[in-house]
């Protein structure tokens, strides 16, 4: 659920009319995937949180803010984690007070963790996503954790989600409103 949350406040930054692209901001605002290596998977984006996502008292009014989930390994290498991070977009100016990302462990004992991508070109879903000045407008996502005696699960027990994605385009004249 945390996920799609997430997922559901999604913003991105446009390319602007002479197809240029402010490195920047679009730096701040792009979707990144590294799901080449299948044990390790990580999303990253911005979104426009709800008020009661996870974290929000820690960051007070701040809603835009980037999350990346990620699988992490825990004590033992058998020991992997969901694991969710979140950084405020709007940091201060002055270097030194950046702040660390803020992390939550989502899901310990991790066996599964999974994450596709609609391509509306290829209709097809795509393991990785290359795109870099877009968002996918799909995700599939699978899940599933260790049993209590440490085997793994069965593919009926594994959670499965499909999240259609709708965004928001943060324009040029947005960040730079006269």
């Amino acid at each position: 659920r945390t996920i799609e949350d997430a997922l559901s406040g999604i913003v991105y930054y446009a390319q602007n009319e002479q197809n240029e692209q402010n490195e920047q901001n679009q730096e701040h605002y792009a979707f990144v995937a590294d799901t080449l290596d299948f044990n390790y998977p990580s999303i990253s984006f911005v979104s426009r949180v709800p008020p009661d996502f996870i974290g929000s008292k820690e960051f007070g009014t701040q809603s835009l803010r980037r999350i990346d989930f990620v699988v992490e390994d825990g004590e033992t290498l058998e020991d992997r984690s969901l694991v969710m991070y979140q950084t405020p977009i709007l940091q201060p100016v002055d270097v030194s007070e950046l702040e660390e990302p803020k992390r939550w462990v989502l899901g310990p004992g991790l066996d599964t963790f999974l994450v596709q991508f609609w391509s509306t070109s290829d209709l097809i879903w795509m393991p990785d996503w290359e795109e870099t000045n877009s968002i996918p407008s799909r995700l599939k996502f699978e899940i599933a954790f260790k049993l209590q005696d440490g085997s793994s699960p069965h593919y009926t027990e594994t959670h499965k989600r499909e999240i259609v994605v709708f965004s928001d385009t943060i324009t040029q004249a947005m960040q730079n409103p006269k």
